[in-house]
C-alpha cells in the first residue's frame, strides 16, 4: 500500500502506477469511462453549517454565489 495525495491516488491509478485506489471516491459518469466502481461502501453528503447569531437562511444554492465559503478540499475535488 502506499499512500499519495487526492489527485496523485486518481493519477497513479489511470497511469498504471497502482491496481486499484480506495478513498472517499464519488461514483461519477465521467470517471465510469476510464474506472471500473466496486459496489459503494459509504454513503457521503454535503453539509452546510452556520453559526446560529449570524441569522443567515439559504432557500436557494446559488444564495451563495458572492460567499466566502471554507471547504474540505478533497470533498470539492471529488465531485469535479
Amino acid at each position: 500500500m502506499t499512500a499519495y495525495d487526492w489527485l496523485g491516488m486518481l493519477g497513479a491509478l489511470t497511469s498504471g502506477q497502482a491496481d486499484v485506489a480506495f478513498s472517499g471516491i464519488s461514483i461519477a459518469d465521467k470517471r465510469k469511462e476510464i474506472m471500473d466502481f466496486s459496489n459503494p461502501y459509504f454513503t457521503s453528503t454535503w453539509q452546510l453549517i452556520r453559526l446560529k447569531n449570524r441569522h443567515i437562511k439559504i432557500t436557494d444554492l446559488s444564495q451563495l454565489k458572492n460567499t466566502l465559503l471554507p471547504i474540505q478540499l478533497a470533498a470539492y475535488l471529488m465531485t469535479m
